[in-house]
């Protein structure tokens, strides 16, 4: 468009890709955010899982699942909400065995 004089139109869509770049880039680290967010849900859903399976040999309701997410995300350190919620676990009288 500059070759054929039309200096304004040029600009114009200049300036309109531009913003499609900015509007890509801003979408794309949303998407990426979204994926991130979804991902750490996932990871602490399958650990809190484990830690069920391993201290008292069955999966958490739904109920134990939520509070148990709650508190790591709570927690300062999602490592040590974590292992709280596995040091809790191992301190119910559902893991205790007696003789």
């Amino acid at each position: 468009l500059r070759k054929q004089g039309k200096k304004q139109q040029a600009d114009q869509l200049q300036n309109r890709l531009a913003e499609m770049r900015e509007r890509f880039r801003e979408e794309q680290a949303a998407s990426a955010e979204r994926k991130l967010a979804a991902a750490r849900k996932l990871d602490v859903d399958q650990l809190v899982e484990s830690a069920y399976l391993r201290t008292l040999s069955r999966e958490p309701d739904e109920d134990e699942m939520q509070v148990a997410r709650q508190y790591v995300q709570d927690a300062k350190d999602p490592s040590a909400g974590l292992r709280d919620v596995l040091w809790a676990l191992i301190n119910t009288k559902e893991f205790i065995f007696l003789r």
